[in-house]
């Protein structure tokens, strides 16, 4: 996917962070759908799946994954992402993340709580480029504007 940048609405993203709240110390896992626009991902909502996984890696149930993909795309929509949260850890692609990424697919997500700031989440994201996993910006998108999320990570 030529990805260079992601736009995600607040609500989007809220919607995220609400859902690995409730995971709490198990990982969340979800799919951004939205559009491509000139290299420009513009995510439309975030479809919650089921996790099979545990508080140390995540694994989307595969008949969960079938619902929300078809969801998606009878919205007329494509898969712009996956996200996924790390409630332990840092707002960053583990090894395990990296070796199991798909090339060319979709951006991928990571949610986790600022341990510099309690109470606020960051979210990070990713594309494959010829030269390995390349961390894209986030503009989180509010009414009346945008505001740019590199290099500092959004929080919330």
């Amino acid at each position: 996917m030529d990805c260079y940048a992601l736009e995600l609405p607040f609500a989007v993203f809220e919607r995220m962070v609400r859902q690995a709240k409730h995971e709490g110390a198990r990982e969340a896992v979800g799919l951004l759908g939205g559009e491509l626009r000139d290299g420009r991902a513009v995510a439309r909502q975030a479809v919650a799946l089921k996790s099979l996984g545990g508080t140390r890696f995540f694994l989307a149930d595969p008949y969960s994954q079938f619902l929300g993909e078809r969801f998606v795309q009878q919205q007329g929509q494509e898969i712009i992402g996956v996200y996924h949260s790390h409630p332990g850890g840092a707002a960053t692609l583990s090894q395990l993340d990296r070796a199991l990424a798909a090339p060319g697919t979709c951006a991928h997500l990571i949610l986790a709580p600022d341990d510099v700031a309690p109470g606020t989440w960051l979210v990070r994201g990713w594309v494959h480029s010829t030269k390995g996993m390349r961390q894209v910006p986030i503009d989180i998108t509010q009414a009346g504007g945008a505001f740019q999320c590199a290099p500092a990570p959004p929080r919330l």
